[in-house]
């Protein structure tokens, strides 16, 4: 299936397209294996501070894609699940910001894109759900990242009884970052992109890896104090201290 994946690189934001509005953008084989390989590449790619997901067509994605839910073998069931697992870890431990950027609908497995991501803007028109019980199925893959953003109390409402909620609830519930005017949803996202390009590449990276560390463990002093100390003299942080003391922007600022 030829760009089932769109990959558009403007300047140093790599926006990555779910391209098969067919299927409402479904998480197939397909889909997963070609995002999973482009992820891959965005990572290697130097030129590349920020990637952004979106969906062509009139949704963002929905979900699972229930054809392939029809095989019964299990080794090919098992593979599938593995790389779907994979798929959400690697946005969630991505060492470049990730943005997802929802509208239409979010369904299901949707919900583990915008989970692992590091932002999401959403279309105040959006609708999501966790529709996994209604088809005799458990959101297993995306409960690990559910499980950071919203409490224990609204996913037992939300998984177990299926409905569908708003972007404005979504925002509420912590799901994703903020519910935006449908008309205005590009304008946000250039001003978050801004932000994020005004940062530094390594220091995002370590504090990614540092956030995933420390809501899965009680660091000790000495890993904290030892991983500051080593950014505070790495080349980064010197050119970024001493742009600020002489008042001009870091060499890293893209903003």
């Amino acid at each position: 299936m030829e760009n089932i994946i769109l990959q558009e690189q403007t300047g140093n934001v790599l926006t990555l397209w779910l391209n098969h509005p067919e299927s409402r953008n479904a998480l197939s084989p397909s889909m997963v294996s070609a995002l999973t390989n482009a992820l891959k590449q965005a990572t290697c790619n130097a030129s590349v501070r920020v990637i952004v997901l979106r969906g062509k067509g009139n949704g963002f994605c929905s979900g699972a894609s229930l054809s392939s839910f029809t095989q019964t073998e299990r080794p090919l069931v098992m593979e599938q699940s593995v790389a779907l697992a994979n798929l959400f870890n690697q946005i969630y431990l991505m060492p470049k910001p990730v943005v997802s950027v929802v509208h239409g609908f979010a369904m299901g497995g949707a919900n583990g894109l915008i989970a692992a991501s590091d932002y999401t803007i959403s279309a105040s028109s959006t609708t999501f759900a966790f529709s996994e019980v209604r088809l005799g199925v458990i959101p297993a893959t995306i409960m690990p990242f559910l499980a950071k953003r919203l409490t224990e109390g609204k996913l037992r409402e939300l998984v177990l009884t299926a409905k569908p909620f708003s972007a404005a609830e979504a925002a509420q519930f912590g799901l994703i970052a903020q519910s935006t005017p449908d008309d205005e949803v590009d304008a946000e996202l250039k001003r978050v992109i801004r932000h994020l390009l005004s940062g530094g590449p390594k220091a995002q990276a370590l504090s990614k890896e540092l956030i995933a560390y420390v809501t899965q463990h009680t660091p000790s002093p000495d890993y904290t104090a030892k991983m500051l100390a080593n950014v505070r003299l790495s080349a980064e942080a010197q050119e970024g201290v001493s742009a600020f003391l002489e008042k001009r922007k870091a060499n890293f600022n893209l903003g």
